[in-house]
């Protein structure tokens, strides 16, 4: 497999076809990143520097690019046994938007695809400011996905922002690049293959179907929340506070939350609407505290299931460890990677509701 470097334009600048190792961890909903690592040269010392990007052959099509990642990183290795070696380490186009910060108070209620859309446009794609402005980035057409959203937020990074709210809905996305050169963000949901459904074909990872090579399941409550105590704008007393959540005794779980910064602008925004900001805000915070349950594992990359033909990122999927864990997972990350001992893919499955 070849590394195509590029520009900040995304033309090609050279190939890498020798390197002693290639890792590309894909994701649904956070930023990937990529590891590279090969000889030190004038050739490889010379392209891979910051902000130039990397992009594997097999991620080029007639219509684009995706999967590009834009490097970050570059440490040079001196070794007088072994040689000099370059480690590359970088994150996809997805990190641009942490590179913005959600500038001014925005009110977000609606379709959730509409406002995360708002959110763009106004802080990275056609902001006020013409200085925030990146170039090159589009919005792909409206999926006509149903849910909504009803939060008010400020200052906070817009990354970290669209991570925590889609992970609250399950919601994927990712930018790609089109054959204009630009910079397509767009949203996307996973399809439920698990043994669960019948619409689908099933996918099922095991021991016995001789396609999970071995497998990490963890179920962990440590961090566990499940009742969120609110906390707006005001003071003391007269400090306006929403609680989430209806669990009692022994399995109550509490979080509180400080949203000092949510405002009703003096009135602007009516009591009944300023509590259901708060709640939401309750929702996504509540969202990040699920009983933690993952397994991970490594599959056998062309066995009875491909990645990429037969499930794909945000996917569910039937996941079946040791000991009888058995798992209905959704596919978070996918880290392929390449030597010269060969090919594997390792992804992440976590359990999700649907």
């Amino acid at each position: 497999m070849d590394i195509l470097v590029l520009n900040s334009k995304f033309d090609i600048l050279d190939t890498i076809d020798e390197y002693e190792s290639c890792i590309w961890n894909i994701k649904y909903i956070e930023a990937g990143d990529c590891e590279l690592y090969l000889e030190a040269n004038d050739k490889n010392t010379r392209l891979l520097a910051p902000n130039n990007c990397l992009v594997r052959d097999k991620d080029m099509t007639a219509n684009g690019m995706k999967n590009v990642m834009i490097i970050e990183t570059v440490n040079i290795k001196t070794d007088v046994v072994n040689g000099d070696h370059l480690l590359v380490k970088g994150h996809d186009l997805k990190s641009l938007a942490g590179r913005r910060i959600i500038w001014q108070q925005t009110n977000l209620d609606g379709l959730l695809e509409v406002e995360v859309r708002r959110l763009l446009n106004e802080n990275l794609i056609n902001p006020s400011n013409p200085a925030r402005r990146i170039p090159g980035i589009i919005l792909a057409e409206l999926k006509g996905y149903k849910e909504v959203i009803r939060q008010q937020v400020t200052g906070t990074n817009l990354l970290k922002y669209m991570v925590d709210l889609f992970k609250s809905f399950g919601i994927g996305w990712d930018i790609y690049v089109n054959s204009d050169g630009e910079m397509v963000i767009y949203m996307y949901k996973g399809i439920d293959r698990s043994i669960e459904q019948d619409t689908y074909p099933h996918v099922e990872f095991s021991p016995e179907n001789e396609n999970l090579l071995n497998s990490d399941y963890a179920l962990s409550y440590e961090k566990y929340k499940n009742v969120a105590l609110v906390a707006g704008e005001g003071e003391g007393k007269n400090r306006k506070c929403a609680s989430v959540g209806t669990a009692a005794g022994l399995n109550r779980y509490e979080l509180y939350v400080d949203q000092r910064d949510a405002s009703s602008n003096n009135g602007e925004i009516s009591e009944s609407e300023y509590m259901e900001i708060l709640k939401e805000s309750g929702v996504e915070k509540l969202a990040a505290y699920t009983p933690d349950e993952k397994l991970d594992g490594e599959i056998e990359p062309y066995g009875m299931y491909v990645y990429g033909r037969d499930y794909t990122l945000g996917d569910y999927v039937s996941v079946i460890g040791p000991y009888g864990a058995t798992t209905k997972s959704q596919v978070l990350s996918v880290i392929e990677s390449y030597s010269d001992e060969g090919a594997s893919v390792i992804p992440t499955f976590e359990a999700r509701a649907l």
